[in-house]
């Protein structure tokens, strides 16, 4: 964690938004999804997303402030991207998007609203085409020579975006 100076807050225009009902967990066929888990010893947390996720209003960069609820899925339809809360206790915040343009930097700013302060952290992240189901062995007749190609089942799967921690590429999570 790491502590906002006042003068970095001052520069940031923050707007509390309001959702959109009840969110149900469902992804569009082809959406992109980047999945970001909130504190677990907090019920409620009070986020920002900053870096590609500000939007403009009236000429003003705005960053979007938004609560979530452990087990309360809300959701925010920011137009170009979607907030969905956890749907069940500790699971994920799903930020969602028709297109890859949202995450092409790899990175997020995730300002919070901490007990001693607001603070500021920085997800990096990887997108791509999971792959839940193994590889093919194929085995040329000819040759008779075997290797392991993509399975077909794998390229309808959503794309989704994996986060790590700091540099810490140990700390993984979907």
């Amino acid at each position: 964690m790491a502590c906002l100076k006042p003068d970095e807050i001052q520069r940031e225009n923050y707007k509390l938004q309001s959702h959109q009902g009840y969110y149900d967990g469902a992804i569009a066929d082809g959406a992109i999804v980047l999945r970001v888990y909130l504190d677990v010893t907090r019920e409620r947390e009070v986020f920002a997303l900053t870096g590609k996720f500000k939007v403009e209003r009236d000429g003003q960069q705005v960053s979007p402030v938004f609560i979530c609820e452990q087990g309360k899925p809300v959701w925010y339809d920011m137009g170009h991207y979607i907030v969905g809360c956890p749907i069940r206790d500790f699971g994920p915040v799903r930020v969602i998007s028709p297109t890859m343009d949202l995450f092409e930097p790899k990175r997020m700013g995730l300002t919070y609203w901490a007990d001693q302060c607001i603070a500021w952290r920085r997800l990096d992240f990887t997108c791509g085409q999971p792959h839940i189901f193994p590889p093919i062995e194929y085995c040329n007749p000819y040759w008779g020579d075997c290797r392991m190609v993509r399975n077909p089942d794998n390229l309808d799967l959503v794309p989704r975006c994996i986060w790590r921690v700091g540099i810490d590429a140990t700390k993984v999570r979907e």
